[in-house]
């Protein structure tokens, strides 16, 4: 039957440099997602959930961002269903916004509104999968072996996403608007509208620092690449965010490599630009 699985492709292991904020949604919480036996919690309005002995840590960190994730709860809610609710993160500027997130029955779709010191907005897209299908076409972040209905087990395997929008890292920002999900495109030929609703367990902010051009490594990772021509010389990659307010250019001469026991970098990665606000994977 299998336990819980972190993509492996994204699973933090204490290698990220970049600091991350979790935002505080234990006030907005309205909804029941984990469940220790059959009917115990009501995601889908149906009694199903989450098999709650399966749950990741509390102090969540994946793909180089920390998250406060929600445990188990004998009674009460433990995730936030969007209804356009406002978000008060914390005071300062911000690279990105980073959310672990569900839907129910069909794809959810939808814009994260930000608001900013000067009133000016921005409004990015989002997209999330339903939290189980057959035969599994999602790419999950976070996988539970099944997951519990009104009176049984599916096994099934259900999953949690992680959803990303950029911000603008120029300006102070005062707000953040969800979206009011209440139907999505189905999975099946034609995308046929169908109810469905998303679910957010927990969000999380990069803050931008720098006056000038300021790098932070997100996440770096081994790779099952090799660069063509060697004998099976790997290759690594890095996510690198400019968290800074300057350019990097081309005369900056930014060079990437790896020291760790029983590495050597050969072939440095290069950055020639990269403006603020932007992320490259090197």
């Amino acid at each position: 039957m299998g336990g819980l699985i972190i993509n492996p492709k994204n699973a933090d292991y204490g290698n990220a440099q970049t600091v991350s904020v979790s935002v505080n949604l234990s006030s907005l919480v309205n909804n029941r997602a984990f469940a220790m036996t059959p009917g115990d919690a009501d995601f889908d309005g149906l009694h199903s959930g989450y098999p709650a002995q399966y749950l990741p840590s509390a102090n969540l960190a994946y793909s180089g961002v920390n998250y406060d994730f929600p445990q188990y709860r004998a009674s009460g809610n433990d995730n936030l269903l969007a209804q356009g609710q406002i978000l008060t993160p914390p005071k300062g500027r911000d690279f990105s916004i980073h959310m672990l997130a569900a839907a129910e029955t069909a794809i959810a779709t939808g814009f994260v509104n930000a608001t900013y010191v000067d009133n000016t907005t921005t409004s990015g897209p989002i997209l999330v999968d339903p939290f189980w299908d057959w035969p599994y076409p999602y790419g999950g972040d976070i996988f539970f072996p099944y997951y519990l209905t009104n009176s049984s087990i599916d096994y099934n395997r259900s999953m949690i996403f992680q959803i990303i929008n950029w911000l603008d890292s120029s300006k102070e920002l005062v707000s953040l608007q969800l979206p009011n999900v209440i139907a999505g495109a189905a999975n099946g030929p034609g995308g046929a509208a169908e109810d469905t609703r998303l679910h957010i367990f927990a969000v999380s902010m990069i803050p931008t620092t720098g006056s000038v051009a300021q790098l932070e490594v997100q996440y770096a990772r081994s790779t099952q690449m090799w660069m063509e021509g060697t004998n099976k010389t790997q290759m690594f990659e890095i996510t690198i965010n400019n968290v800074g307010e300057g350019w990097v250019l081309a005369n900056n001469t930014v060079r990437l490599s790896i020291s760790a026991p029983g590495l050597t970098t050969v072939v440095p990665g290069i950055i020639n630009r990269l403006r603020p606000g932007d992320q490259a994977i090197v």
